[in-house]
């Protein structure tokens, strides 16, 4: 009795396995490298928000008139809500603001500090300090 000879194509079983199992390992690498990208992306947004609310307090300190800033120590923190617009309106990140003004040269300038402070989940307490002179242009 003849046999006829049996062409083999196709994968196996054990072929097919380990294709499996390192498609899996890749998606799995691609997915912890989305939620890191996610994380920083999240923590870029808040230093930037940190810094465009100092900027604007800075603006408002050095537009205000020389007799308005009278030198003192750090002051309260003045707490800003960066809110996530829709229906439950919900706070997504608190900024808190607070700023100091010395005297550099008595009646000529003053050195004005602006500190934002925030806190991330996992992370200690950050801070984004920026500093400026404001001259007494005004000649009070």
């Amino acid at each position: 009795m003849m046999r006829r000879k049996r062409k083999s194509s196709g994968f196996t079983l054990v072929e097919i396995m380990i294709a499996m199992s390192l498609l899996a390992i890749g998606l799995l690498s691609l997915a912890a490298m989305q939620l890191t990208a996610m994380q920083y992306g999240s923590r870029g947004r808040h230093l930037t928000k940190a810094a465009a609310v100092a900027e604007a307090r800075m603006e408002m300190l050095m537009r205000s008139r020389w007799t308005d800033l009278a030198p003192t120590a750090w002051t309260t923190a003045v707490v800003t809500n960066e809110v996530i617009q829709g229906a439950s309106n919900l706070t997504e990140q608190a900024y808190s603001t607070s700023w100091q003004i010395a005297d550099v040269d008595a009646g000529r300038t003053r050195s004005v500090d602006v500190r934002v402070q925030w806190t991330e989940r996992g992370r200690p307490t950050r801070e984004y300090v920026i500093s400026g002179l404001r001259f007494n242009h005004e000649g009070l």
